[in-house]
């Protein structure tokens, strides 16, 4: 019996010893240890009821109920791992889900939502569970949900993925979603819901729209332009003409198209013209008078003004021409010298007559002096005063054929003027004008009657007053009073015409005087040209300029927060990590921990880098604290950064204004004292900010060697060719109504920017 026991207590411990390997990679111990003793207690309870010896018999049993127990467990364990893994890829999955842009939904097959995220509930304007169990009906306006139910029953249906376009009404305002949605199926494939995904497209909808409007009124522009326009490739052949030119050269623009502009050109100036366009390669761009011939054969002469064209990478791709017909010109020039030829002929007759008769003359002088040889002694006095006289006769004669010769040439010069003039008014390609001093209409050109809308004999009866817009009056009138005076010798200005069926059109004018010999002025020349379209065309310019300048701020505000909230924050978690591996590197060699060190160093800085560049995107403090915090900020970071002194007059109590004020403001301030860093070399700077009934007002200025312009040419306020820095200032201030002005000297620059505020108070 003691070799029984010995056995029973080896097994005993040998099958102990191999449940506890068994077990060790379970992580459910407690749960296996108890149920093993669970085991034990039964088998020997079992025993003992059926009286059979415990020894052997009872060992066998309990080692296989120790596997099964040790089995257990580790299915139990391996369901727990799966539970867990499901759960963090469910929380994965919301996460990514709950972080995008977009609105992602799920409904059943009756359309109630099941699940959605905040993207898609902000859509509604609620929070998420509020929308659970109920359906569009329950959310959109009746013709939106009445869309959307539409489209999800076609998914359903379809049993595939679908894409569509759908408006809602979000925050008072329509917008366009590209939804995109799929049908969701259980084990067996039956439908049982959908799941969709909807990006908000309607900033990008309008910024096609405007851009598309902007190529319609180019196209328009084109097409109606009374020059002829075309782009020729790097092969001289027509890559695109308008309908103009079609109509000069007699042919379609579909037979122009892809031939080579030099079939067009006449013979005696298709040399030239080929010398031309190899010129436009070199970069040479001066217009010239070309010789066409038209489909019917006839001629066509015209100035073509053409410049060079070049891809991104410099290579030349063609040229682009402006083509004006000068045929008319041309059969003038040719009148003209062949009445100047007729007329020099007809001079050339009447001086022959002149010496003929002159000729004759004295041949009677010479013939009376032989027939008074006789007499010579007698009559010497009288011999003597008819001397006299033929000379006199003679000089006279002189000069009045020098008379005759310059009164010819100027007869020739003052028609060849008159029909210049004549020619140049009555065809010219803008409005034309003659009036008095008081601006009564004397002539007017077919150009100017299409402007106005009046005849010419309705124009004669008024003055420029009663057609000119009551707003623009008084300023034409000054310029007009200076012009009278002699302060000024001529004059340009836009100003708004009144036509005649009491639509605007938008015109520069410009204005001077013809005067008599003593320099008095006699009549005043006006030269109108329609710039309604251009205006037009500013004001789309202005609304897409405000726009890019809003999406760019927002830009900023993003870029911001990604770099505060994500790349920040991943710097920061990297240098915890390194802070770790620096206290457990003392078992590392000195390179590794040189190297850690250095790694820290850089992270260090780099976050700190990263949040001065986020700040400087956009300050959170101008939306917390407001302007005069921002500015501080602002100003204290420059003079560390730069060296230069900023003096401050700003305001504490300076109050909030709307966000628009307050982010071109903050913006002016950055863009000025970035140019008193980079261009002035001072070594101060200040900036005041100051708020009255009117509006607020902001001044930068320095005490560098002032705004030097790049070319000759300067703009109304004399600075010229500064880069894109003073444009987008001047740009933010107009978008809200106000101005900015520089004043510049060799002693520093001022830049002052005034903004109304309506209903401020100081």
């Amino acid at each position: 019996m003691q070799w029984q026991l010995i056995v029973s207590i080896a097994i005993r411990v040998a099958a102990l010893v191999v449940s506890l390997l068994l077990l060790r990679r379970t992580r459910h111990w407690s749960m296996a240890i108890l149920a093993l003793a669970l085991v034990f207690m039964i088998v020997q309870q079992a025993f003992r009821a059926m009286q059979i010896p415990s020894e052997l018999p009872g060992l066998v049993v309990s080692i296989v109920a120790m596997l099964g127990v040790v089995y257990l467990a580790r299915l139990l364990d391996a369901q727990a791992r799966a539970s867990e893994a499901l759960r963090e890829s469910e929380a994965l999955s919301r996460a990514v889900i709950d972080g995008t842009a977009d609105a992602v939904f799920v409904k059943d097959v009756v359309g109630r939502y099941q699940m959605l995220n905040a993207a898609a509930a902000a859509v509604v304007g609620t929070a998420p569970a509020e929308v659970i169990g109920k359906d569009d009906r329950d959310l959109f306006t009746p013709e939106a949900a009445a869309t959307i139910m539409a489209n999800d029953r076609r998914v359903l249906e379809a049993g595939r993925a679908q894409s569509f376009e759908e408006r809602t009404v979000v925050g008072g305002e329509t917008r366009l979603f590209q939804s995109v949605k799929s049908v969701l199926r259980d084990r067996s494939g039956r439908i049982t819901g959908l799941i969709g995904v909807a990006r908000d497209m309607t900033e990008r909808h309008r910024i096609e729209e405007a851009l598309r409007d902007s190529e319609d009124r180019f196209r328009r522009m084109v097409s109606t332009a009374q020059e002829g326009i075309w782009l020729i490739d790097a092969d001289a052949r027509m890559g695109f003409v308008n309908q103009r030119i079609a109509d000069l050269l007699g042919y379609t623009a579909d037979e122009l198209l892809g031939h080579p502009v030099l079939d067009f050109i006449h013979e005696s100036s298709r040399a030239e013209a080929a010398q031309r366009f190899a010129d436009r390669r070199t970069g040479v761009a001066d217009p010239q008078d070309f010789h066409f011939r038209r489909k019917d054969g006839s001629d066509l002469w015209a100035i073509v003004a053409t410049s060079p064209m070049h891809d991104r990478n410099g290579q030349f791709v063609g040229v682009l021409g402006m083509i004006t017909d000068i045929t008319e010109r041309k059969r003038m020039e040719a009148t003209l010298r062949k009445a100047h030829d007729d007329l020099g002929h007809r001079v050339e007759e009447r001086t022959a007559e002149l010496v003929a008769a002159n000729d004759r003359l004295q041949r009677e002088i010479v013939e009376r002096k032989k027939g008074e040889e006789a007499l010579r002694r007698a009559h010497e006095e009288l011999e003597s005063r008819v001397v006299e006289r033929t000379a006199e006769f003679a000089a006279l004669n002189q000069k009045l054929r020098a008379e005759i010769v310059e009164r010819t040439r100027t007869e020739v010069a003052l028609r060849e003027s008159e029909e210049r003039f004549r020619a140049a008014f009555a065809h010219a390609a803008v409005g034309m004008a003659l009036t008095t001093l008081e601006g009564r209409f004397l002539q007017v050109n077919a150009t100017y009657c299409a402007i106005t809308g009046y005849s010419p004999d309705e124009l004669f009866q008024r003055d420029f007053r009663s057609i000119t817009h009551p707003d623009d009056l008084s300023d034409n009138l000054r310029l007009l009073r200076q012009l009278l005076d002699g302060s000024i010798p001529s004059f340009f200005i836009e100003k708004r015409y009144v036509k005649k069926d009491g639509s605007i059109v938008w015109v520069r004018n410009s204005v001077s005087t013809t005067r008599d010999a003593q320099g008095r002025p006699m009549n005043m020349v006006a030269l109108v040209e329609d710039i309604t379209e251009r205006k037009r065309c500013d004001e789309d310019l202005r609304e897409l300029s405000g726009r890019i300048i809003r999406l760019q701020d927002e830009e900023r505000r993003r870029i911001a927060r990604e770099l505060h909230d994500s790349t920040a924050q991943g710097l920061a978690a990297v240098s915890i990590n390194l802070t770790l591996l620096k206290k457990s590197a003392a078992a590392l060699d000195e390179n590794t921990q040189r190297a850690i060190d250095e790694s820290l160093a850089m992270t260090e800085q780099a976050t700190r880098e990263i949040r001065t560049l986020s700040y400087l995107l956009h300050p959170p403090l101008l939306d917390e604290a407001g302007l005069p915090s921002a500015i501080r900020w602002y100003a204290d970071g420059f003079t560390k950064r730069s060296g230069i002194e900023i003096a401050l007059d700003v305001p504490t109590d300076l109050g909030r204004m709307p966000v628009d004020v307050e982010t071109t403001i903050f913006r002016v301030v950055q863009e000025a004292l970035t140019n008193v860093h980079r261009h002035s070399g001072s070594r101060s700077a200040g900036i005041r900010v100051a708020r009255d009934e009117s509006g607020v007002v902001l001044e930068v200025w320095d005490e560098g060697s002032g705004i030097v312009p790049k070319s000759p040419v300067c703009s109304s306020d004399g600075i010229a060719g500064l880069g894109v820095g003073i444009a987008g200032m001047r740009e933010r201030a107009r978008q809200l109504g106000g101005v900015l002005d520089i004043v510049s000297s060799n002693t520093g620059t001022t830049v002052q920017m005034r903004l109304p505020l309506e209903g401020s108070k100081t």
